[in-house]
């Protein structure tokens, strides 16, 4: 899936003369443990596609979750600080992968979730090309939403547009 969506990204971003841009960042996907994450993104003028992997091993647990998202870009006018902000509201889907054991000898118990739902971006141009970011989606699982079946994921983004 990671690599569709790197082809994805190359193929929008040479199409839309754009720009694409990669990061590292944390995630709290796990229950509020943040761990760390892989970015990328593919930006044409009015959109963006991104998309990240995320994930921890160890020897009694481990957690795989693979984001793709696509948003309208806005401008906010003026700068924020030193640089400045863009923005993007769109739709994000979420997949994820779990393993648990409980005890290190123990039968290793697995699921796999998706989620989909609204996303929003927010980007602060530190110092061109260096971006700080913040990305999030409050993902929907199957008809149950209604019943707060729902998982909210947010990350922190540090890095580079080209």
């Amino acid at each position: 899936m990671l690599k569709l969506l790197v082809l994805i990204v190359m193929l929008l971003s040479s199409m839309a003369q754009a720009g694409v841009g990669i990061a590292s960042g944390f995630s709290a996907v796990t229950g509020g443990r943040t761990i760390p994450l892989l970015y990328a993104s593919g930006e044409s003028n009015e959109y963006a596609v991104t998309g990240y992997g995320v994930g921890v091993n160890t020897s009694v647990y481990y957690h795989s979750g693979y984001m793709a998202s696509l948003f309208k870009k806005y401008k906010p006018s003026g700068d924020f600080i030193s640089g400045g902000l863009d923005a993007g509201l769109g739709w994000g889907f979420y997949y994820y992968k779990i393993g648990f054991k409980s005890s290190s000898s123990a039968t290793l118990e697995e699921k796999s979730a998706t989620a989909t739902g609204p996303a929003l971006r927010v980007l602060w141009n530190l110092a061109p090309p260096v971006f700080i970011g913040l990305e999030g989606m409050y993902g929907l699982r199957g008809l149950n939403w209604v019943l707060l079946s729902t998982q909210d994921i947010v990350s922190i983004l540090l890095g580079v547009r080209f």
